[in-house]
C-alpha cells in the first residue's frame, strides 16, 4: 500500500486494519484515509475481475486441486493489491477526486492536463 504517513489497513479484509483506517478517517489524515481505502477499493475489484476471468479457463483434470486452487486464489488476492499499489488502473485516482479528496501527485486526467495546458498557452500569449 502506498505511504501516507500513517499506518493504514494491508488488506480491508484485515480486521485490525480495517479499523485503524476507520480511526484514520475521523482523524486529521482524512485524505489519506480516503487515498488508502480507494486503493484498498480497486484492489478488490481487480481481485475480482481475475477470478471472474479464472473461471472462464478450463481445468486440467491431471494437476487441478482444491490446494492449488488455494494458491491460485492468493496468488491473485497479492496480484490484485500491487496492481491497485502501482496505479495503471486509475480507479482509485478516480474515486478519491468524486469522493473529493486531495488529487493525487501528477494526476494524469485527460482533461486536467488539456485545461492546464491551454492555461499556460494563454500566459504565455499574454506576455
Amino acid at each position: 500500500m502506498a505511504e501516507h504517513g500513517i499506518q493504514l489497513a494491508q488488506a480491508t479484509f484485515d480486521p485490525k486494519g480495517l479499523a485503524a483506517l476507520k480511526l484514520a478517517a475521523k482523524g486529521p489524515e482524512q485524505g489519506a484515509a480516503l487515498r488508502e481505502a480507494a486503493e484498498q477499493f480497486e484492489g478488490l475489484f481487480i481481485q475480482q475481475m481475475l477470478a471472474a476471468m479464472r473461471k472462464t479457463v478450463p481445468e486440467d483434470g491431471l494437476f487441478g486441486s482444491s490446494e492449488e486452487g488455494t494458491f491460485r486464489a492468493l496468488a491473485d488476492q497479492q496480484l490484485a493489491q500491487d496492481l491497485a499499489k502501482s496505479g495503471d488502473f486509475g480507479i482509485a485516482d478516480a474515486l478519491v477526486r468524486q469522493l473529493g479528496g486531495p488529487e493525487p501527485k501528477g494526476a494524469s486526467d485527460p482533461a486536467t492536463l488539456g485545461a492546464q495546458l491551454r492555461l499556460r498557452q494563454a500566459k504565455g500569449g499574454e506576455q
